[in-house]
């Protein structure tokens, strides 16, 4: 009873915080929790529809008084909308598609979204901010970086989108495999290093990447 009691008000959550709480057993609930919002509407319907009517509501017509009533009143919608959310989550549990409150799921979302764009425009400006002017590529030696295994690497003063390890990167003299990329903080500011590997002969190119190797650099 107590995990019942629990459950079916947290099982209006969105079902991809449902996880953090396994000791109430969200999902086992859950149609319990549609179930009751279904009946939860009707009951605020029925007892605002007759208010609604004691009100004036009945001078627009029976035939129009439960629309206007659910569709331009307050408690109505409401009532319209515990209904149809509950009629919802009920369906989608019967093909085991779980959702929390649809309203409440939306708006943590629109949130979440916020926050997590509003970070990334932060970490992308402080990156710029550390990584300085934007230079031209420079070459070096695999010795430069400590990456014996490495016949070159290429330091970009801005990250290469993909640029990713496993990449062939295909010269007009040569063709290389990518390395897995990582920064390092210079002089001049952070810089991405791409470590150029000698590509194995048969080894099938799932993606690849033209780019002219710049002049090698000593130091």
């Amino acid at each position: 009873m107590l995990a019942a009691l629990a459950a079916i008000p947290a099982a209006l959550l969105p079902s991809r915080f449902w996880s953090r709480y396994p000791t109430l057993q969200i999902e086992r609930f859950a149609l319990a929790s549609a179930l009751l919002t279904v009946l939860l509407g009707f009951a605020v319907a029925i007892v605002g529809y007759f208010e609604f009517l004691r009100s004036g509501g009945a001078s627009v017509g029976a035939l129009y008084a439960p629309i206007v009533f659910g569709l331009t009143t307050p408690t109505g919608l409401l009532a319209t909308y515990l209904i149809l959310s509950g009629i919802f989550r009920t369906a989608t549990s019967f093909v085991g598609d779980w959702y929390g409150d649809p309203l409440l799921t939306a708006i943590v979302t629109a949130a979440t979204s916020t926050r997590e764009r509003r970070r990334d425009t932060a970490a992308r400006a402080d990156r710029v901010r550390r990584e300085g002017r934007e230079v031209p590529d420079r070459l070096y030696s695999g010795e430069w970086a400590s990456l014996p295994q490495a016949e070159y690497v290429v330091v970009a003063s801005r990250r290469k989108e993909e640029w990713e390890a496993g990449v062939a990167v295909i010269t007009s003299d040569k063709t290389y495999r990518l390395g897995a990329p990582f920064d390092k903080e210079t002089r001049e500011g952070l810089r991405t290093i791409y470590p150029l590997l000698p590509y194995e002969h048969g080894t099938v190119i799932r993606r690849s990447i033209a780019y002219e190797l710049p002049p090698l650099r000593e130091r």
